[in-house]
């Protein structure tokens, strides 16, 4: 039993970090509309390859022990192209 325990009390920890996961991406999707439209209010192009790049750089500066440098950047990736996505 104490094993059934100590997952279920690693799981509540997962799930706690799961919902702010979602909260932040939510608080980052909101900054982005933002600036997307004040780009269009001056007609600006909406995307910016170096700014993503330089995005993509400074994630994989981060120190992580578990996640690889390829894992960082498929991640982010991901979170950039899927926000790209939601905004067109």
């Amino acid at each position: 039993m104490k094993t059934l325990k100590e997952v279920e009390r690693i799981r509540k920890q997962i799930d706690k970090l799961d919902k702010n996961l979602i909260l932040l991406l939510e608080k980052r999707l909101g900054l982005v509309q933002k600036i997307w439209q004040l780009k269009k209010e001056k007609n600006l192009p909406l995307l910016d390859p170096e700014r993503e790049k330089q995005m993509i750089e400074q994630a994989l500066k981060l120190e992580t022990a578990n996640l690889s440098k390829k894992d960082v950047e498929r991640l982010y990736t991901l979170i950039l192209d899927d926000f790209k996505n939601f905004l067109f």
